[in-house]
């Protein structure tokens, strides 16, 4: 913690390393995960300054091997999250990586350069991206010359004495005094090893006391020039009218009379936290490598007992009413193919998969506000309602932002009214260089790949099945004579990639 520009208290507990006994100290090295978007935003926003890159500019511009032809992508897309580009772990999933699989920077650069359409319209709405990040990281590369690492290592951690950071690229690096990462079971902890590299959105490797000095020369503005901070602080919105809250590495945020930015990191196992307070020269900055452990909301805490002297009391709410619990009931689309399922018996609410015969009691926390989970901090908190329905919610996970819900309204189909020998067959798709079989099982359908198995497809609407394995949503196409062409294949962060039926199949 900092205080006025002063180190004035750096703990730490537990174990960097189960299995070798190694405590946890202030210098011990963590995995920063999506922290690593604020020095990739300021990177760009110095780079603009300096006339070098343009963030109206269509990103095309510096990166042409791009199979995306449709409306441009610019700078500010990426940094903003607004791009409509494709996660590149979701369609790694698609591809055939399985967890545990490495996922190399190489062959995520291949699979951004194949996207041939996107999530949405470039600027229509806000979705969290690390494949916008991912992609700065290669403009900057190609803007300075240098690699990426080499860029950050001499524009900011060498100058400001940050000597225990640096930007991984390669998962073989050996890092000293690094932390594994790790999932807690019930009697003992997994190691929950990273597979991937996404070095301009995750890569930071770095300390909590590293983090401070970084946040003090954000928060005295040592780092970047004027017109670089103007870029990096500039806060912008959607067609949508959503703001692009997350936007440039930084929320920016007033809490209980303070203005502070933050971000925080997570990667498998490990979890990180930094806010700054920069009318007080303030920061906090924690990190773990347990996957349970809440650091926003420990950070949080300790503002709440540095400026105010007591934790911020519970917003008063009127429980909600039956009328109120059935406003909220119906079915909710997180993500393509991810569907919840919210029920009431008019005394208190129901969570559960879209298809599943029992629901978990939320309570109540706050205005339209549930708690999904009872152990954590995940929630979900509805729109008011319209015409007696709320049209949505807000999935919100404790202090680190939220994804929006959509209702749906589903129509029930009958399994047995449905000819599934239309849909089988083989899909490829060009874009990812993967095929899927579509056969049956015990009269059911189901979605095959050589390295991922089977899962199973059910059906969701007329030529529309979820499924439950990589593929959470298969859309299948009809042309001439109302045959079956070919399926749009969806998952989380991943919508709409194109699978043709092969002419064989048929």
């Amino acid at each position: 913690m900092m205080i006025e520009g002063k180190v004035v208290y750096a703990g730490a507990t537990g174990l960097a390393d189960v299995g070798h006994d190694v405590t946890i100290t202030p210098t011990t090295v963590f995995h920063g995960a999506s922290l690593t978007k604020q020095v990739t935003a300021l990177a760009i926003a110095e780079l603009a300054s300096e006339g070098k890159i343009d963030i109206e500019e269509d990103i095309r511009t510096y990166l042409p091997e791009l199979a995306y032809r449709g409306p441009e992508i610019t700078v500010q897309h990426l940094l903003d999250h607004m791009s409509g580009l494709r996660e590149a772990s979701s369609l790694s999933a698609m591809a055939g990586w399985r967890r545990g699989d490495v996922f190399s920077e190489d062959q995520r650069q291949r699979l951004l350069e194949n996207q041939v359409s996107l999530n949405f319209a470039p600027g229509a709405r806000v979705e969290y991206s690390n494949s916008g990040y991912a992609l700065l990281g290669e403009i900057i590369e190609r803007t300075t010359g240098v690699s990426y690492r080499e860029h950050l290592q001499g524009a900011y951690f060498d100058p400001l004495g940050m000597t225990q950071t640096i930007m991984r690229t390669d998962l073989s690096e050996i890092i000293p005094h690094r932390a594994m990462s790790y999932q807690p079971t019930g009697d003992g902890f997994l190691r929950d090893d990273l597979r991937y590299e996404l070095v301009a959105s995750t890569g930071i490797q770095t300390t909590v006391l590293d983090l401070l000095i970084w946040a003090r020369a954000l928060n005295e503005q040592t780092v970047g020039s004027v017109d670089a901070w103007r870029i990096f602080e500039e806060r912008t919105f959607a067609l949508s009218g959503d703001a692009a809250t997350l936007g440039r590495g930084q929320e920016k945020r007033s809490y209980r009379s303070l203005e502070t930015w933050s971000h925080g990191g997570t990667d498998a196992g490990y979890r990180s936290f930094l806010i700054r307070v920069p009318g007080r020269n303030f920061a906090v900055a924690v990190m773990s490598n347990r996957f349970d452990v809440d650091t926003a909301k420990l950070a949080y805490g300790i503002i709440d007992d540095i400026f105010f002297g007591s934790p911020r009391e519970p917003a008063e709410f009127q429980p909600a009413s039956s009328a109120d619990l059935q406003a909220y009931a119906g079915d909710y689309e997180l993500f393509p193919g991810v569907i919840f399922s919210i029920t009431t018996d008019g005394k208190a609410l129901y969570f559960a998969p879209y298809g599943s015969t029992e629901g978990a009691p939320i309570p109540q926390i706050g205005p339209r506000r549930f708690l999904v989970g009872g152990t954590t901090d995940l929630s979900i908190a509805f729109d008011r309602p319209v015409g007696g329905k709320s049209p949505g919610f807000a999935w919100t996970l404790g202090l680190h932002g939220s994804i929006p819900g959509m209702r749906l309204n589903i129509e029930p189909v009958d399994p047995d009214a449905i000819d599934t020998s239309a849909y089988l067959g083989r899909y490829y798709s060009e874009e990812l260089d993967v095929f899927f079989d579509v056969s049956t099982e015990d009269g059911a359908l189901v979605l095959r790949h050589p390295r991922v198995g089977s899962s199973s497809l059910l059906p969701f609407t007329e030529d529309v099945f979820f499924g439950d394995g990589p593929v959470q949503e298969v859309r299948f196409v009809r042309g001439p004579a109302s045959r079956v062409s070919g399926a749009l294949f969806s998952n989380s962060l991943a919508d709409d990639v194109w699978f043709q039926l092969q002419p064989s199949a048929r």
